[in-house]
């Protein structure tokens, strides 16, 4: 059986950030595309369909949420995962609410990355306990 690579969309300002997931997701054969803002990471999205969008909290926040429905409404089987800095669960709640299939506080560690990544892949939704 042959099984095709899943492909990650990382969306993050910052490029130490990208780089260290980057390496975590390619070294457990993933294949990762990055972008360093949301109008490229759209860009990206479109093109390539990617399996699961990795989206910093801060460019979420700076999203008009109608672009996160228009996600989930023209790419249903992709997947996206809010990468979260304010531990704030009203944040976390507002993007589950907007369709948002997951979270993960940063700072995290590789286990919690590929942890999150491979239950939203296996169509369970994270929930806010």
């Amino acid at each position: 059986m042959i099984m095709t690579k899943k492909t990650i969309l990382i969306i993050d300002h910052n490029s130490d950030t990208i780089d260290f997931i980057k390496d975590r997701l390619e070294s457990q054969n993933y294949e990762v595309i990055t972008a360093n803002n949301i109008f490229e990471g759209i860009k990206l999205l479109y093109s390539m369909e990617p399996n699961v969008i990795l989206l910093e909290e801060e460019l979420f926040n700076g999203c008009d949420p109608e672009v996160i429905r228009e996600i989930i409404w023209k790419l249903p089987e992709t997947k996206i995962i809010l990468m979260a800095v304010s531990h704030s669960k009203e944040q976390v709640k507002r993007a589950l609410d907007l369709g948002v299939h997951g979270y993960f506080f940063k700072p995290f560690g590789q286990q919690e990355l590929c942890s999150t990544i491979e239950r939203v892949l296996s169509g369970s939704t994270i929930q806010d306990s």
